[in-house]
């Protein structure tokens, strides 16, 4: 009978021992369970955060883009204008020039008549001294010759 209790004492510790492995096993299985769904929640946090990022970086790339075509846009609508003001300022620069070379041949025009009327008294001026001094020559030789004729006849 000893041997008998022995032996049942045996085999309920055995089965106390074999409900606690298969409590262990219950619990073991359970927190297994519980691992498997938490990295499954934390692997779909960690793709919703990959994704978030990645529309996140999407997006300020996006923002960015626009923000940088928009700024070509206005440097490009800045060129525009001013090779517009560039154009202008070249013909209105052409017309200033045509003008001025119009007018600088219009004044060499005058001037050349100018001095072609200046040439033309000096030659008339000439012309008159010297008729003067022609004139003055003759008065004087008529004189000389007056006075001698008044010589001759006061001497007869």
């Amino acid at each position: 009978m000893f041997a008998n209790r022995q032996l049942q004492l045996s085999d309920a510790a055995q089965r106390d021992r074999l409900a606690a492995a298969d409590q262990q096993l219950r619990q073991l299985g359970a927190e297994l369970d519980s691992s498997a769904q938490r990295i499954s929640e934390l692997e779909s946090a960690a793709d919703r955060s990959r994704d978030t990022r990645s529309r996140d970086t999407e997006r300020q790339l996006t923002g960015r883009c626009g923000e940088l075509s928009a700024e070509i846009a206005e440097w490009k609508c800045r060129l525009d204008d001013a090779l517009r003001l560039a154009k202008s300022k070249e013909s209105e620069l052409r017309r200033a020039a045509a003008d001025h070379v119009t007018d600088v041949d219009r004044w060499s025009e005058k001037v050349e008549q100018l001095m072609s009327r200046n040439c033309e008294l000096e030659t008339a001026a000439a012309d008159g001294k010297r008729e003067l001094m022609d004139a003055e020559l003759r008065e004087s030789l008529l004189r000389q010759n007056a006075a001698s004729n008044n010589t001759a006849q006061r001497t007869r």
